[in-house]
């Protein structure tokens, strides 16, 4: 692959449901062109989206909303050209166990929220919306990062908790949460056209 043109990949954070990633790239797809993958608060969505439009980054993974986003402020199309998941990888956990469950029993409450990519929100309000419950009835706080999130619904903050893999087993093995419902089964499928 000499003369082959390197590539840089960002990605925001690692997580199961990004596995295709992975898959694409140790088996081989790539063909060796990779030469540098940037992940976490270095790669935070800002530094992604404005490493593709200054040079500085071939791809970037990241759910539509960041192009959506930078559009809307007036920048670049951005386009997307593969799609990495279908559902929403995140999970509604309780403090309490709630074994009848109904989308009503978050009203009046807090869900401490996932803060770093805003496509988990919008999946939020639109599980919330369809099941008749009015999102301005909820206090959804995205203000944290995943760290401190945790760190804060471990320290009694909030009712409700929305995070992924591996946390979501780490709380439910620590007795420090309970599955509410599984949020990529509370919503159709997320379809993507590529550009």
């Amino acid at each position: 692959m000499s003369g082959a043109r390197r590539l840089t990949i960002y990605e925001p954070f690692r997580s199961i449901f990004y596995a295709p990633q992975f898959v694409a790239l140790y088996g081989g797809h790539f063909a060796g062109r990779v030469s540098t993958w940037r992940c976490g608060p270095r790669a935070a969505a800002p530094r992604r989206t404005g490493a593709l439009i200054d040079g500085h980054a071939e791809i970037a993974l990241g759910g539509i909303m960041r192009s959506l986003d930078v559009a809307d402020r007036g920048g670049p199309f951005l386009p997307h050209f593969a799609q990495v998941n279908q559902r929403n990888g995140f999970f509604l956990l309780s403090r309490a166990p709630r074994p009848t469950f109904t989308w009503a029993d978050v009203v009046g409450t807090t869900i401490v929220s996932f803060a770093e990519a805003p496509t988990p929100w919008q999946c939020m309000l639109t599980v919330l919306r369809k099941h008749g419950v009015d999102p301005a009835t909820v206090r959804i706080e995205r203000t944290l990062p995943l760290a401190e999130a945790l760190a804060s619904f471990r320290d009694g903050h909030g009712d409700f908790f929305e995070t992924g893999q591996p946390f979501t087993e780490q709380l439910i093995a620590e007795g420090a949460a309970h599955l509410a419902a599984s949020m990529g089964t509370r919503r159709a499928r997320c379809h993507f056209r590529p550009t």
